[in-house]
């Protein structure tokens, strides 16, 4: 089915789905979209974006394709699931992340995703993430989540150590003996050790211009909340949060 906003999603799970199935999902995304680009956050049933998505998971898939340079990102290769109504969970979670061999260290580079010479030009691609970055507390979530991919990309690049993560090095030693017979049986340009060297400096290339340029501390506005509350006078008193720079004044 195809959402209002031309965002095309191919149920792959169950196989041959029936008619009901099909109206209830594309119905459920299209009260979640409607939400998520109204300017309040709001659909018409007067339930929020949030109501609909696991946020955190979002977060999450949004940032590794981003980091990564995954131009498949909400083309094809991206993966959302559902539960039941009646589960402990019944809301949109985004994941697994899929197919990175777009986002090859030989292709990673300073960039931001989203430039014409890189990315796909389809118009519908990214139109939930424009608007996600539009709302101020989403962007917050995704500053914070920013800064655990960090936590793990620091083990991972052995700056610090850590208890659960391995570092790519630990990881690379380890599959060496099984990779050299691979290179064996199918030979490929130079050898495993090399491309294993150019990913790991592809990985540090990129975390150098995710952190200290794309993600500099202050550098950026990451997001913006207002808490209400109620004065003396019955008049409203809104309270601004402001995350990372702000360059003007902020208005209602």
């Amino acid at each position: 089915f195809r959402t209002a906003h031309d965002l095309f999603i191919n149920i792959k799970s169950p196989d041959h789905p029936n008619q009901a199935m099909v109206q209830y999902i594309a119905g459920y995304v299209q009260n979640f979209e409607n939400a998520l680009f109204s300017p309040t956050g709001y659909n018409e049933l007067g339930r929020h974006y949030s109501e609909y998505i696991d946020e955190s998971s979002f977060t999450s898939q949004i940032l590794v394709y981003a980091y990564y340079l995954n131009w498949e990102a909400y083309r094809t290769s991206t993966y959302i699931y559902k539960d039941r109504d009646d589960s402990t969970h019944p809301v949109l979670t985004f994941g697994p992340v899929w197919d990175f061999e777009t986002g090859h260290p030989y292709f990673l580079s300073e960039q931001p995703l989203f430039v014409d010479w890189y990315f796909y030009t389809d118009p519908h691609q990214h139109v939930w993430m424009e608007q996600l970055w539009q709302k101020g507390e989403f962007l917050h979530l995704l500053t914070e989540k920013n800064n655990e991919m960090r936590e793990v990309l620091d083990v991972l690049l052995s700056h610090k150590e850590g208890d659960v993560i391995v570092p790519i090095r630990d990881t690379m030693a380890e599959i060496l003996p099984s990779q050299q017979l691979n290179w064996f049986r199918w030979p490929y340009q130079e050898t495993f050790e090399h491309h294993a060297e150019k990913m790991l400096e592809g990985l540090d290339l990129r975390y150098n211009s995710w952190y200290n340029r794309i993600w500099a501390d202050n550098a950026h506005l990451y997001g913006l909340t207002a808490d209400a509350a109620a004065a003396e006078d019955g008049l409203m008193t809104l309270t601004a949060t402001v995350y990372g720079k702000a360059d003007s004044a902020i208005t209602w």
